[in-house]
This record gives C-alpha cells, structure tokens and sequence, in this order.
C-alpha cells in the first residue's frame, strides 16, 4: 500500500462546531505520509480573530497570548496543501476539521484559491467512522477509545494538533489490514471508492 496520505487534526476556540457561536481554527497539526512511512509532519498555532474560550483554553492548554504572534491559516496552510498534494485526507471526526478550516479561510477571503480548490477536492476518511465499523461493540467511537485498541495509552492524548494527528494515524494503520480483508482492497483509494457508495457522511460528533 503506497497511498498518500495526509492525517491532520486542528484545535479550535470553542472545541466543538456550533452554528449559534463562530468557531476558528486556533492550531492544526498533520503528518504526511507513503503507505505507513511517514515523509514530513508539522504543526502550527494559528491566530483567530475568535478569542479562545475559558473552558477550551484549560482542555487545549492555548492560551489567547500564545497567538499573538501565530501566523493566520491562509498564511501557513497553503504550504502545507502543497506538499501534500492529491494525498487522502484522513483525521478523527474529519468534517468537523473541514467545516472549521473552510470557515476560517471563507472568513477571511481565502477559499476561491487554486490550492484550496485542490485540497477541498481531495477524498477523506473519518477513522471515527471506520473505527465503529470495526468495533461496533466499543463503548465510543472517540479517538482515546481507539487508541486503548490499539494498545496506546489513552491519557497520552492531550488535545494538541500534531499528537492527535500521530494517534490518528497509529489507529488507521491498526485499522487497514482488517478494513482491506473485510472490503476486499488491497489500497486506501480503492477502499476510498467502496466506502463512498452508501456511507452517511454528514454526522458530526462533539470532540
């Protein structure tokens, strides 16, 4: 299995979408990787425009100092689409990501560009999703039930961009060689193909 594939997390003001309060990207982390080797992973604070809430800023551990001098997304995240290009997105409760990276550049101007037409073309994967179909039975599809699966230690996650993105990887690579034998796949872009035909999408969780 030689796919591209980029694992990507973000931390936001608020921790959760909610239409009634704007939410904004205020971290984002990802790794890139070939098949399961890993070719460059990265992380950065992102300033908003949003201060961050009390709540979300004791489980986040950001503070509204810490992104004084954090670059905006438009500014980081085209590189970072760049190197990336045409790779399988993949995180853990995907559409959330998505919705707030897009509002956050929407907000500014910033999603009638080539490179984000590009990236918001790309195919993802939700190993929320793909982790309940495996494990139907477990008590949460949340990303620290998965990592007890897959024999890391739960209290490693900390709700930072760049561990999240590594542990999202580690449960994907746990989950593949049963989501290739149960779908008959031997690469990520043809399960990709399969698990479009009659998968929801539109669900979203609180992190």
């Amino acid at each position: 299995m030689k796919d591209r594939l980029l694992f990507f997390d973000t931390e936001t003001t608020t921790g959760w979408y909610d239409v009634v309060s704007i939410t904004e990207v205020v971290e984002i982390g990802w790794v890139l990787t070939e098949g399961e080797k890993v070719l460059e992973e990265g992380q950065s604070l992102i300033s908003s425009i949003i201060p961050i809430n009390s709540y979300t800023e004791k489980l986040i551990e950001i503070s509204n100092d810490m992104l004084i001098s954090a670059p905006q997304l438009h500014d980081y995240f085209p590189e970072m689409v760049r190197k990336s290009e045409g790779a399988i997105l993949i995180g853990h409760n995907t559409q959330y990501d998505l919705r707030v990276i897009e509002e956050t550049l929407a907000r500014r101007g910033h999603t009638l560009t080539p490179w984000y037409e590009e990236f918001a073309s790309r195919s993802y994967l939700d190993t929320m999703h793909l982790f309940g179909k495996v494990m139907p039975n477990a008590p949460d599809r949340k990303l620290k039930t998965a990592m007890s699966y897959v024999g890391l230690d739960p209290e490693l996650k900390k709700h930072r961009a760049l561990p999240d993105s590594q542990f999202t990887k580690d449960v994907f690579f746990w989950l593949w060689p049963k989501l290739s034998q149960m779908y008959q796949v031997d690469s990520v872009e043809d399960f990709v193909e399969v698990w479009k035909g009659g998968k929801p999408r539109n669900q979203l969780t609180l992190l």
